[in-house]
């Protein structure tokens, strides 16, 4: 059954600004352990980059430690290249620990309103955390292992074996059409390389059938995922009312989906034109390589089912810490049928949302702030000159930096919390909406 989707997105927005006060109180702590961990990613990136200690005392400022970051990455990242992956995977295995410490609570809150338990100290780390660590790395590894990995190894090994086959010496060319006796060796991509031969319908055929085996999967999934018998299951009277079959629904939006995929697809690789001297000389955009497009039509391809698998294991983290169980269940409920669709738009408003309330924040942060602070700045130097015989005062400078300083860090650790509050709200409350519409669901 079909869940409410503004509901669902206003009750989550609305549960990261209404339970502020406990999402602090849950989250400072581990908050803090996430910018001690950051900060000291950093000077040990550098110091392992350089073989020498780096602290705040040398570099002056963390700023500046940070700006050199990237190149030290790099440098890290070529000459120690299990050290950096040692590193990067260690500081995001303990990021992600603190956000599970705070997450976790929160997402029981939203879901069942169990308030996380008094005190301002508050670290707990128990079974909760580990489903919720166990539950994200699932999620981003699972598009990755059974999608990713598998469509590259399979598109090297045929790209391989083309490869091969196209350097093989298999064919003798004649160069003198008046004469047999010239006779020279060619290889078979020598004799291929005709836009005839290579060519339909300017796509590269040999490329552009690589993306059919990940094609046939995806159309697959997406029939079998949109069948009646696959959706959700309302109980009336304790009777099972399935979904009634509307073939032509279905059928509508596979075509309509295959139909947009191959219009995107072969559109969005190529120009309409080529404009080279003006819209007199425009030239068919047939001149841009075949294989460019071809193989943005596999990429394609490859991000579609990149993206079904990604959304329909979006809610899974939440979910296990809700449910206290690692089943699959109330995850894939949460997108059967249409409801995926559901799911994908409330990610992408919750995105826009935050995006939105970010962007005023940053104008807010470096427009209206920096104005105040110059205010003040003006008013406490005329004063102190009159009070110090026409000298500024040392302290008026250093106060109002660091009073900057906190102010963006303020802002930061408070959009930090919105945006863990809003992500478990709408792990909780989209749980509690599909719990609402699915109650054959193990409780």
């Amino acid at each position: 059954m079909a869940w409410r989707f503004w509901s669902v997105a206003g009750e989550a927005l609305h549960f990261g600004a209404r339970r502020m006060e406990t999402i602090m109180r849950v989250g400072w702590l581990p908050v803090l352990f996430i910018l001690v961990i950051q900060m000291a990613s950093v000077f040990l990136t550098l110091s392992l980059a350089t073989d020498r200690a780096v602290s705040i005392a040398t570099t002056g400022r963390f700023a500046a430690a940070k700006a050199a970051l990237p190149v030290y990455q790099t440098v890290l990242l070529v000459a120690k290249p299990l050290t950096f992956l040692a590193l990067t995977l260690g500081t995001q295995g303990l990021t992600l620990l603190m956000i599970a410490v705070f997450v976790a609570p929160l997402t029981r809150d939203a879901a069942t309103g169990e308030r996380p338990g008094p005190g301002v100290m508050r670290f707990a780390c128990g079974p909760q955390q580990v489903r919720y660590v166990t539950g994200s790395l699932a999620a981003g590894l699972v598009p990755v292992l059974l999608v990713l990995l598998p469509v590259l190894i399979g598109f090297q090994t045929m790209i391989g074996l083309l490869a091969e086959r196209l350097q093989s010496d298999g064919w003798v060319l004649f160069p003198s059409e008046q004469s047999l006796h010239t006779v020279r060796p060619a290889q078979t991509i020598d004799v291929l390389a005709g836009p005839a031969s290579l060519y339909w319908g300017g796509v590269a055929i040999p490329l552009w059938l690589f993306a059919l085996p990940v094609l046939a999967v995806l159309a697959l999934l997406l029939h079998r995922h949109f069948q009646p018998a696959n959706r959700a299951v309302r109980v009336l009277g304790g009777d099972e009312d399935r979904a009634r079959a509307r073939p032509w629904r279905r059928l509508l939006v596979i075509m309509s989906s295959m139909t947009a995929f191959f219009g995107l697809t072969y559109g969005s690789m190529i120009d309409a034109y080529s404009l080279p001297g003006g819209l007199d000389t425009a030239v068919p955009s047939t001149t841009i390589p075949a294989q460019i497009r071809s193989v943005g039509f596999i990429l394609y391809t490859v991000f579609i089912l990149l993206l079904y698998v990604g959304v329909r294991l979006f809610p899974y983290p939440g979910f296990v810490v809700i449910d206290r169980s690692m089943a699959l269940g109330p995850t894939l409920a949460a997108t059967r049928g249409w409801n995926l669709f559901r799911v994908l738009g409330l990610m992408v408003i919750i995105v826009m949302v935050l995006g939105l309330v970010q962007m005023v924040t940053t104008i807010m942060v470096s427009g209206f702030v920096p104005m105040v602070v110059t205010s003040v700045y003006g008013v406490l130097a005329t004063t102190t000159r009159l009070l110090n015989s026409g000298v500024t005062a040392d302290w008026v400078v250093p106060v109002l930096r660091w009073t900057w300083t906190l102010t963006r860090l303020a802002v930061s650790v408070f959009m930090t919390f919105f945006l863990y509050g809003v992500l478990a709200g709408i792990y909780g409350r989209l749980y509690a909406a599909v719990k609402a519409h699915a109650p054959y669901l193990p409780r």
